[in-house]
């Protein structure tokens, strides 16, 4: 080996050594705070580096792949299609957040990353000297890919709630895009167009179109992600690998689990200097493990707050044997579960699970008995890491796929089912009959399955903490305009409207400095509270996370229920009691027993609901 090529290899050890040491054994202060002040000039390098290398491999690629006036005229109905996909999928659910926690999250991030120029979720919002300000604030354990690219928009157009809508809305035209070609050049043109009518028939798909979620992009991702290893396996060049394992940062950086894909693209990069017979330098591979490196970062979050961030009730555990049999149940569930309410699209798996053994046997068989080859590398690696995070998603204590905040992470599994389909009804088998059947299956599903599930919306409508936060800002919006703070369980979401907010717990331990505020008038401080009422007593019970400072004395400005047994009511302070507000609030806040830490409120019993059911008027 030449001199220079060992300086390299050393030189990329030691890169991937220090990425492991600094990012497991860094001190989780100086982790996060890596995390805040960096993350956003990372990514913003990352995407600019793809960006010209996307140029450079369209470049590499010419003439196979030529984009002129007159190429795009001779595909006009594969244009057309595409469109028409797009824009069916948009038109069918309205948008909104769709999965709370997460959305909201993430759309804070990015506006902090856009206002304040650093990369946490902030505590409270105020409008100071008619600028939004976001205090204090917390690093998110979520991957930064997806913020980066939103703050990117907001810094381009301005900050506007719905920025998140129209990117998801351009992701899912690219996606149709990527899908097209991706089908196109592994099992031929019936096949693209079939893959792309199995998404636009997929209520799941819908949801997350008009949400303002990352899986879309995650989604995206993964496919970006087959198509380059293809091109990668081909021609197995400079340009190629630089591509590919850009791409693979990008995803690997977008949701947690997305980040064995890293090591996938080690594995296809592998098998390409096989094919090549030659190691291909390059600097982009230092900058895997570099930018990885802010990934195990970020997971230091989960060791401060281990409860909290996995959702778990003390003693248990994230991971278990105990979830396995519970979780396939409700996979099996959602997979086939002919259901109004479901965002599930049966056909997909019906057709796709018997496939994805038959794809995931022939293409192996293939692959020993003919050596390398783009198709069946490409599609198989990443089959085999979609199917293995499928596998520890069914061990996971959050693993109910039919749960409405569950099923978005079923899309990269529904993706490998849609592909598989190809493969064996398009590719192998190849017979006209079989074509006709699947396209009648498919027109017969859409109109009596897909179109009326998304009319309905009733998973994304079912969503009370959305209902909630809406009807807040409804009430809100028709106050007397003047100057409020708000408390709220959905502070998040008030503040990607721009509205003054602070957590109800924050409030009560700041009683002092409000009553100073209110002396001077500088705005009035709104609640907005939730109550259970026992079905069988009638007793109202704050929520833990809701209880107010008895300092605070209130008035009613209006209720709701949006949910059974549940009161959400909506509070104005009048004044604040200067003797009460000296008792710390650990000494009066009654002891929580709705909820353990981590852990939602607790079930209401079936009977209870029947009970509700029943005396409806």
């Amino acid at each position: 080996m030449h001199f220079k090529h060992r300086l390299f290899c050393y030189g990329l050890f030691f890169a991937i050594g220090t990425a492991i040491l600094c990012g497991l054994g860094l001190d989780s202060d100086l982790a996060q705070a890596y995390c805040r002040e960096n993350s956003r000039w990372i990514f913003l390098a990352v995407f600019a580096i793809a960006g010209v290398s996307a140029w450079d491999l369209y470049k590499f690629l010419q003439p196979a792949y030529t984009w002129n006036l007159r190429a795009a005229a001779a595909r006009w109905p594969v244009i057309l299609f595409v469109g028409f996909c797009t824009a069916f999928s948009l038109s069918r659910e309205p948008f909104n957040y769709k999965v709370t926690a997460d959305e909201y999250v993430l759309g804070v991030e990015a506006m902090a990353i856009h206002y304040e120029g650093r990369s946490d979720i902030a505590v409270s919002g105020y409008e100071l000297g008619g600028v939004y300000r976001m205090l204090g604030g917390v690093v998110n354990k979520r991957p930064p890919v997806f913020v980066s690219l939103l703050s990117l928009v907001h810094d381009i157009t301005g900050y506007r709630p719905q920025n998140v809508f129209y990117l998801n809305a351009l992701i899912v035209g690219v996606f149709y895009i990527f899908l097209f070609v991706t089908a196109n050049r592994f099992y031929g043109l019936n096949a693209a167009y079939f893959a792309c009518s199995l998404f636009a028939a997929f209520p799941l798909f819908y949801q997350n179109a008009s949400g303002g979620g990352f899986e879309l992009l995650n989604l995206l991702l993964v496919l970006m992600f087959i198509w380059s290893s293809s091109i990668y396996i081909d021609k197995p060049e400079k340009t190629t690998q630089r591509f590919l394992i850009l791409v693979a940062i990008i995803l690997a950086n977008t949701r947690y689990e997305s980040a064995v894909f890293a090591g996938a693209a080690g594995i296809i990069i592998l098998l390409g200097w096989i094919k090549r017979r030659s190691v291909i330098y390059d600097v982009s591979l230092y900058l895997a493990p570099l930018v990885m490196m802010t990934f195990l970062f970020r997971l230091s979050t989960f060791q401060d707050n281990f409860e909290g961030n996995w959702q778990i009730r003390a003693g248990m555990s994230p991971f278990s044997l105990e979830y396995f049999y519970d979780n396939l149940g409700h996979a099996l569930n959602y997979f086939f579960a002919f259901s109004r309410g479901s965002t599930s699209f049966e056909l997909i798996f019906i057709l796709g699970l018997p496939c994805m053994i038959f794809m995931l046997y022939g293409k192996l068989k293939s692959m020993v008995r003919e050596g390398i080859s783009s198709c069946s590398v490409s599609v198989w690696v990443a089959s085999v890491v979609v199917v293995f995070n499928f596998g520890v998603l069914l061990f996971y204590h959050w693993g109910q796929v039919d749960a409405s905040e569950v099923s978005r992470l079923i899309l990269p599994f529904a993706l490998i089912c849609v592909l598989s389909t190809c493969y064996l009804l398009f590719d192998q088998v190849k017979h006209i009959l079989v074509s006709r059947i699947l396209w009648g299956l498919l027109f017969i599903c859409l109109f009596t399955i897909s179109i009326p599930r998304a009319a309905t919306a009733n998973s994304s409508l079912s969503n009370y903490n959305v209902r909630r936060a809406d009807w807040t800002i409804k009430v809100l919006n028709s106050l007397p305009p003047t100057s409020y703070v708000v408390a709220s369980p959905d502070g998040l979401r008030l503040f990607l409207d721009k509205i003054q907010g602070v957590p109800i717990g924050l409030l009560n331990e700041r009683a002092r400095q409000l009553a100073f505020h209110y002396k001077l008038k500088t705005f009035t401080a709104l609640v907005v509270q939730q109550f259970f009422v026992d079905p069988d007593t009638q007793k109202e019970t704050v929520f833990p996370g809701d209880w107010l400072h008895p300092a605070y004395k209130t008035s009613i400005i209006a209720e709701t229920t949006v949910r059974p047994y549940v009161i959400t009511r909506f509070s104005r302070v009048d004044s604040v009691d200067e003797k009460l507000m000296e008792i710390p609030t650990k000494d009066l806040a009654p002891k929580n027993t709705m909820r353990d830490k981590g852990g939602d409120i607790k079930p209401i019993s079936g009977d209870s609901v029947d009970k509700w059911m029943q005396n409806l008027p």
